[in-house]
Order: structure tokens, then sequence, then C-alpha cells
């Protein structure tokens, strides 16, 4: 369903597949993040996004320590595992990506049988004794953070990953050091003793900060293109993040503010009508509830597309856009006092955005298929791509092969779309890189009434889910899916 590459939240450490052994064979998508107190130890992303990977120019810049770690990725750990090779990798500013395979079953040097996070336990630990020696903090020094001195300045800019005598030359994205820790200077660097530090009741190496948090996430490339998939990502990491910092409005998620002009109840009571018994029950539903962004909102409220809001619920036009999608006034009240709830509270389902929230001003059409239409596709995809040619903005969950051939045609001839995606978006939010440059383009948005969920491989959306959104997709536009069997030259004319 969604061509975005499904990336972990932050806040989503030590994920595992309960069915994976990871001491067997496989390959795998690692996600490694730095300590909370630790800011961007590993660079910074600067450049310019146009230049190629490798160009002088091209987007991020990495510190000593980033480029000690990458060294480690390269080397420590195919010294140990000679079984794991690394492959595709990125260091960015406070984490890393890499994709690892593993060749044969893991063991230790020794004969042991090993797991993937010991392997990635050990590649951590000896990340931080370079990076301890790197700035000079020694095995003896404590910082006690509640009382801090003037000369903890040092401390501090050695935990950002800044030499403790100067900033260091910073190189490009690809160029680790070449070998040991001379090559990364940490032999020239002095130590770092902050005035009143402490000893630590153990004087072991527990007592100094650790570079990373705790665990890490991985990403099974199971499916067909998925590997391909996640080596894109990897690749246009530094290169997305520059483009989302010089481009915020377009390329960062924004929370709320779409008025769907559709209420929960509403929404429900259009499942039951078009869901099969065997597709929805209390529990399904409950689901649903639960995962929809939602907001109390009993006031008349104007969207981004120009429909206003009732105090009924009735999704009313101001730009002549045609009638109310689900039913009507009196069905929808009829509807929220069922469920128990009043105009004035009952919750409204809401959307986040990814894109070019502009496109919700102009002409919306939804682009729904249906088996029953199958004969006349063709008829129904050239009436979409011609309202798009005129101006019109088509808007679909892109779900069934019919709306996907008719979306992707829309995108190939540049013409913008409105894609509503079947989950939400996480903290750190990353789409493909086509998506991207489409969002540039002002030829793209995405849009979600979903909260975020870990999906893991194998778990598709339901046909409840389905439906649900092919709905949102109707009342977005305030137009029913059938437009375009009316929208022909010699009968109605277009809604506009």
């Amino acid at each position: 369903m969604n061509d975005d590459a499904q990336q972990p939240s932050q806040h989503r450490m030590g994920r595992r597949s309960p069915m994976n052994d990871y001491s067997l064979p496989g390959m795998y998508h690692i996600t490694i993040r730095v300590a909370d107190d630790m800011g961007h130890p590993f660079g910074q992303v600067v450049g310019d996004a146009s230049q190629p990977d490798d160009s002088p120019s091209a987007p991020q810049e990495l510190t000593p320590v980033g480029r000690m770690v990458a060294h480690e990725l390269l080397n420590s750990i195919r010294s140990h595992y000679a079984m794991i090779e690394i492959q595709d990798y990125v260091i960015m500013p406070e984490h890393l990506h890499f994709i690892v395979e593993v060749h044969e079953p893991l063991v230790s040097r020794s004969g042991r049988k090993v797991h993937l996070g010991q392997v990635v336990a050990g590649f951590k630990k000896g990340c931080n004794r370079r990076y301890w020696a790197l700035t000079g903090q020694a095995a003896t020094a404590y910082i006690d953070k509640r009382h801090p001195t003037a000369a903890e300045a040092g401390g501090a800019a050695a935990r950002r990953g800044e030499p403790a005598e100067a900033n260091g030359a910073a190189t490009r994205r690809g160029k680790p050091a070449e070998a040991g820790g001379a090559a990364i200077g940490a032999s020239s660097l002095p130590a770092v003793r902050p005035q009143g530090a402490q000893r630590p009741p153990s004087g072991g190496a527990t007592d100094r900060p650790p570079l990373f948090a705790p665990g890490y996430v991985d990403v099974m490339p199971l499916k067909s293109g998925q590997l391909a998939q996640q080596r894109r990502y990897i690749k246009d990491n530094p290169r997305s993040r520059l483009l989302r910092s010089t481009h915020r409005q377009l390329l960062q998620a924004r929370r709320g503010g779409i008025d769907t002009a559709l209420s929960v109840a509403a929404l429900i009571g259009y499942l039951k009508r078009e869901c099969h018994p065997s597709q929805i029950g209390e529990e399904r539903l409950a689901q649903i509830r639960g995962r929809l962004l939602t907001r109390a909102d009993g006031r008349a409220a104007k969207s981004a597309g120009g429909a206003v809001k009732s105090d009924d619920g009735a999704a009313k036009s101001d730009d002549g856009r045609g009638k109310p999608v689900l039913a009507n006034s009196a069905e929808r009240q009829g509807a929220d006092d069922a469920a128990g709830t009043s105009a004035a509270t009952r919750a409204m389902i809401d959307c986040d955005s990814y894109g070019d929230r502009e496109l919700l001003t102009r002409r919306l059409l939804p682009v729904v298929t249906h088996r029953r239409d199958k004969w006349r596709f063709a008829l129904q995809k050239a009436r979409c791509i011609e309202a798009a040619k005129a101006g019109a903005v088509l808007v679909s969950a892109r779900i069934a092969e019919g709306e996907r051939d008719i979306i992707d045609t829309a995108a190939t001839l540049g013409l913008p779309v409105v894609l509503v995606i079947d989950n939400g978006m996480p903290e750190l939010y990353h789409p493909s890189a086509e998506r991207i440059q489409r969002c540039l383009s002002h030829q793209l948005l995405l849009v979600t009434p979903w909260q975020y969920h870990y999906r893991r491989a194998g778990e598709d959306i339901t046909v409840t889910e389905c439906k649900a959104m092919n709905c949102i997709v109707q009342a977005l536009c305030r137009l029913r899916d059938d437009w375009w069997t009316t929208d022909t030259k010699e009968g109605a004319t277009s809604p506009k």
C-alpha cells in the first residue's frame, strides 16, 4: 500500500521479531541512535542537495567521532565475525543505519553460538571505548552533573563529538578513517580532567557516558523489493535531511488541522453499511476508533479545502463542490445520538499531512474504483486524467489496482495528487526520495487519518481499514466517488 520506507520512531528502540532466530543467516537493516543527551556527535548535514554522492559538496560532514564509528562499523565487526558483511551504511549526526548480511550461523571466534544483538552490543562497546579515548575521558574521570563547574565546558564539547582542543577537520560521507586510533587523532588529544571531578565508586568504564542509546531497531527485508527500498532509504538519508531543513513547510509532517467534516460516528455508520458482517464487528470497530486521529469539535470550522462544517455535522460547500458524501444531516445526527455523543462534543476525524497543503484549496476529485465498474474502467481513467489536466487534484488511497493505475499515470504526467496513506506519520517521518521530490514540486500531499503504529512484516491493512480510507477520500473531496459516471460533455457539468 504505502511506498514509503517504513522507518521506526526514535522512541521505539530494541524491537525484535519473536518469530525470527537472530543467530541464523539473514539480512537486516539496523538503526542505532546516540544516547539522549549526546546531541549530534557524529557530524552535521550541510552541502548541496543537488550534488552527487561523490562530490565534495555532497550533503554531510563527519566529526572525528563520526569517522571513528564508520571505521569500527566497517572493520571491527568483521574482524570478530567473519560470517558478517556490512553493506550499505550511512552515519547521520545522531544515528546510523546499515544493512548487514549474516552469511552463516553466528558463532564467536571461540565457537560459541551468539545472536545479532550480541554483535551489536559488542560494536557499541568498542565504539564507547574509542569514543572515551578520543574525547579524553579516562576511567577515573567522573563529572557530577548535579554540581557543574566552568571546567566542564570541555567535557560538554567532547560529548558533542568535538576533540578536546579543536573541532577537527570534518570529512565527507563514505570516507571513514583508514585504521586505528592514530587515524582519528586519538593519541594527540589531551585527556579531559574537569576541575572538581570525582572518582566514581567503581572506577569502571560504566561510569563514563555511553555514546549510544540502549538497544537497536531492525527491519528484516523479507518482502520482494523491500531490500532495494531500504538501500535507497540509506543512500538518500543525508540528502533528504538537508532538503527537509531547507523546505520545512513542504517536507515536515504537520499535525492535524485538516477538516474532513466527518465524525467518527458517521464513519462507523458507513462501515456498517458497506462491509460484510464477516469483515466487521465490535472488536474491529474498536480498533478503527483507537487508530483514528480525532478531535472534539462542535464549532463551525473552515477547512483548507474551503468546506464549512456546520454545527449538525453536515458537509456544506462554499464553492459548490457537491452534496454531502455519506448521509444527510438528520442521518448524521441520528448516528451521533446512537453512539451516545452530542453535536458539541462528538469526535471528528482529523488528519496529519506531509507535502503541499495548498493542494486542498483546489477542486478535489475522489478516485475510488469498484469491481462492479471494471467493465468501464477505461472511461473512469480517461475522465480522471482529463479533469486533472484541467486543473483538478485527484484524491485517492491508491488501494485497488485501478486506483494505482490512475494515480501513477497522473504522477507520471506531473499532475498533482493527494494520497490518503495507510499508516500514521512517526516523529521522524521519511517518505521515499521520489515522493519528496514530488512534494517539492508541489505535486503531492500525503494525508493520513491514522495514528502511527509499527507495522511488522506481513501485517497488511484490513478490508475495513481500506473502506474507511475510501470514505475519508470522499469526505475530503465533499463528493461521492461516482462523480465520473455523470461527468460527460453531453450530460451534467463537472462539479466545481
